[in-house]
């Protein structure tokens, strides 16, 4: 697997988000907020970028390559897709994958 280093705002990002919200009974409103906040969308989008299967194809048939085309612009999409509750994932495909005993298993791509 590639080597990410998470930069020191990123982590202070998330230390804050887990001190906000460690043993808290009730969301915090400004959850998804933080969540979405740039640079921790930047972050998450750097980490795929980079990981092993970055040339391997998602169920949309797009390579990471790809999407670096876009710009900006898709992940500002998603990011407000995701805040006004628009996003929604595509069905799992399922695939049956042979165990070793006779049966297959049923795995999602």
């Amino acid at each position: 697997m590639n080597e990410f280093t998470v930069p020191s705002p990123i982590l202070e990002l998330q230390a804050g988000i887990y001190g906000q919200t460690r043993g808290v009974s009730q969301r915090p409103a400004q959850l998804m907020t933080w969540l979405l906040d740039r640079r921790n969308l930047e972050a998450a989008w750097e980490r795929v970028r980079k990981a092993d299967g970055a040339n391997t194809p998602g169920m949309d048939g797009v390579i990471c390559r790809e999407l670096a085309t876009r710009g900006d612009d898709w992940l500002k999409a998603i990011a407000d897709d995701l805040y006004h509750g628009r996003y929604r994932p595509s069905e799992p495909r399922w695939v049956d994958i042979p165990n070793g005993t006779g049966r297959a298993s049923a795995c999602s791509r």
